[in-house]
């Protein structure tokens, strides 16, 4: 290669990489291949609500893998949604003492909270308030180097294992202990009378898995203008029957997973999904063509 080719492509290198946004558009997409459920699979309390048992059922019997697409545009909302998340349990729930959880100290990482610095082994009964310095090297919290929040761990063994992260135990003054799940939208006006029926159904798990009475739903538009207009807030009460309900889907889904003799569930939403087809309409043309 002649120097003037050396050249040449060290020009287009710099090129290709002159502005940053390709380069972010093109580095935040991602794909991974995610195993087909089986009848011990654990499942996420942020999906169970969601998913149809009929497209989960029918992709386990075929054995197809499923694929995990993230997008630049999903990428986005969902770290988005985590500063957010970090700005409110960190900078202003944390330090006016009205969140349980765990907490890192940003300058040794030493974990208040849990058991033997697990970061999966925060729960109810150990979380802690954020101490206003580090128990081990005494380094005081502020806000220029806020502790890190470990939001609690909640999970339902076999024959359920539905387990999730909740975003914090709430403990404001005179009402008790509260779980806590925070949600980013730019459409507060859909849910400012009630919340999403599947955001109801994810507090309900959280409650049931630490025997608490109440919740506290928090949806956060990141868009507005000021804060009184940036916050929706819904307080969700344990309802059993419904929690029943649940755990007999999951049970019953769990049962055609394992046996393949059983008849494929039927879509809880006869097929139509929140922006369209349900994931089994389109699970189904495959399964047809293979001859079921």
């Amino acid at each position: 290669m002649s120097l003037r080719e050396v050249f040449d492509e060290i020009a287009e290198a710099r090129k290709a990489h002159e502005w940053l946004l390709p380069m972010l558009l093109e580095e935040l997409a991602s794909s991974r291949q995610v195993e087909p459920p089986k009848h011990d699979s654990w499942f996420s309390v942020s999906r169970v609500p969601v998913a149809c048992p009929r497209a989960l059922v029918m992709i386990s019997r075929l054995g197809l893998p499923m694929t995990d697409n993230l997008t630049p545009k999903n990428r986005w909302a969902m770290d988005r949604g985590s500063a957010i998340h970090s700005v409110f349990q960190e900078r202003w729930l944390g330090p006016m003492g009205w969140l349980k959880g765990g907490w890192v100290c940003s300058y040794c990482a030493h974990m208040h909270g849990g058991k033997d610095q697990d970061l999966w082994s925060v729960r109810l009964e150990n979380a802690v308030f954020l101490p206003e310095k580090c128990e081990k090297c005494e380094k005081k919290w502020n806000r220029f180097e806020p502790f890190s929040f470990v939001e609690p761990y909640s999970g339902h063994q076999a024959p359920i294992k539905v387990r999730g992260r909740n975003d914090g135990f709430l403990c404001l003054p005179g009402c008790g202990i509260e779980v806590m799940d925070l949600k980013t939208t730019s459409r507060l006006d859909l849910v400012k009378l009630a919340p999403k029926p599947d955001h109801v159904e994810q507090v309900q798990w959280y409650l049931d898995a630490e025997k608490l009475h109440r919740g506290r739903i928090v949806y956060m538009d990141p868009g507005a203008k000021t804060i009184e207009a940036s916050i929706v807030e819904h307080k969700i009460e344990f309802d059993p029957q419904l929690m029943h309900r649940q755990k007999e889907r999951v049970i019953a889904l769990r049962k055609a997973l394992k046996d393949e003799a059983r008849p494929v569930p039927r879509c809880p939403n006869g097929g139509k999904g929140p922006y369209g087809d349900c994931d089994c309409v389109e699970v189904a043309l495959l399964w047809a063509r293979t001859g079921h």
